[in-house]
């Protein structure tokens, strides 16, 4: 899948400085049934990695003179152990969802969610407090 961006300066005499944009399109725009992966970092450790590495037989791995069949073999080699280390994780709907945006680190998600339940607080209480806390 390709993803196309645009971006540049807005030229404005509003500041001396240049508002910037960025205009990119999104993986929202993928059918539900398109399954999406990525690796799960939560459990790598790179020394066990770089072991397992180390243990292969490289000089074997690069004796066949076809670049076809010498890449085939270094990637059966290293795929199984990559993927033991690194498993592919199947994303959520909401994994999808945050894939489209970004800018949103784990960190802001959680203000976002505080502040969310802050406003439905002050919706129920409807007090001076809950509203200050929420501000």
């Amino acid at each position: 899948m390709e993803h196309f961006t645009i971006s540049g300066n807005v030229i404005y005499d509003i500041s001396e400085y240049l508002p910037n944009f960025l205009i990119f399109n999104k993986f929202s725009s993928l059918s539900y049934n398109v399954k999406l992966y990525k690796r799960d970092y939560l459990h790598f450790n790179p020394q066990h990695l770089l072991s397992e590495f180390q243990v292969i037989n490289w000089h074997s791995v690069l004796l066949d003179e076809d670049a076809s069949n010498m890449f085939s073999t270094f990637y059966n080699k290293i795929s199984p152990i990559i993927d033991k280390h690194i498993p592919l994780k199947q994303l959520s709907r909401k994994g999808r969802r945050f894939l489209s945006k970004p800018w949103m680190s784990t960190e802001l998600r959680k203000s976002i969610y505080i502040k969310n339940n802050l406003y439905k607080k002050f919706l129920k209480s409807k007090s001076i407090y809950t509203h200050a806390k929420f501000k």
